[in-house]
C-alpha cells in the first residue's frame, strides 16, 4: 500500500528524533565513563628508575600524600638528605665551619666525633688572611638499601666556590653519599662521603 507524502514525512521526522535521542544518550554515557584526571605532581617530581633505586629530581610542585608507609619513609629521607647536603656542603672559613656544628643534631654520636675532628683539623690548617666560601644546591636524590633501620641516600649537588685564591668563581658538581641509621623514630646520618668533583 502506497503511503501518502504527509505520512511518510511524519515517519521520517519521528525516526530522526529517535536517532538524535539515541546519539545524545550514547554521548552522555561515554562522557560519564571518563575517569577524573589525577594530579600526579609532587613536591619532588620527575621520578625515574636508576639501578632499581628511586631517583627524585628536585622541582617545585603541589604535594600529594604518599601512597604507603614505605613512600613516606623515602620522602622523609629525601627531605632530610637534601637539607643536610646543602648545609653540609655550604660553608665559609670565616664562619668557622658552623654549618657542620649546627648539623650535629642530625648525626649519630659516631658521626659527631668524626665531624668535630674534621672541623678541628680544618681550622688548624687554615691560612691566616685567606678566605673560602662554598654554597651547595641539591639537584637530585636517590634512595637505596632502605630497610626499617638503615638507608643509603645519594644527593647530587651543584657547588659554587669563591675565595682569596680563586679567580672568579669555581662551579662544579659533586655527589654526597649519606648513610642513615634510624634511632627510634628519627633518621640520623652515620656517615657522609663526598665523591670526586664532577661526580653526579
Amino acid at each position: 500500500m502506497d503511503m501518502n507524502p504527509r505520512t511518510r514525512r511524519n515517519l521520517i521526522i519521528a525516526a530522526g528524533i529517535v536517532l538524535v535521542i539515541i546519539v545524545a544518550v550514547v554521548v552522555w554515557w561515554l562522557v560519564s565513563q571518563k575517569s577524573t584526571p589525577v594530579d600526579l605532581n609532587t613536591n619532588i617530581t620527575n621520578t625515574a628508575v636508576l639501578n632499581t633505586d628511586v631517583v627524585y629530581v628536585n622541582t617545585a610542585a603541589n604535594e600529594v600524600a604518599p601512597a604507603n608507609t614505605a613512600d613516606a619513609e623515602e620522602l622523609e629521607l629525601i627531605r632530610l638528605a637534601n637539607m643536610f647536603a646543602e648545609r653540609y656542603g655550604s660553608y665559609s672559613t670565616e664562619a668557622g665551619y658552623q654549618n657542620i656544628t649546627d648539623l650535629k643534631q642530625y648525626m649519630t654520636q659516631k658521626m659527631q666525633v668524626v665531624s668535630d675532628s674534621f672541623v678541628t683539623t680544618q681550622k688548624a690548617q687554615a691560612t691566616t688572611g685567606s678566605y673560602t666560601s662554598v654554597t651547595a644546591t641539591a639537584l637530585s636524590t636517590s634512595v637505596s638499601d632502605l630497610t626499617a633501620v638503615k638507608a643509603t641516600v645519594r644527593v647530587s649537588t651543584q657547588r659554587r666556590e669563591i675565595g682569596t685564591n680563586i679567580n672568579g668563581a669555581n662551579t662544579f658538581y659533586q655527589a654526597l653519599t649519606l648513610n642513615f641509621i634510624k634511632d627510634g623514630d628519627t633518621w640520623l646520618v652515620d656517615n657522609a662521603a663526598w665523591g670526586d668533583q664532577g661526580s653526579y
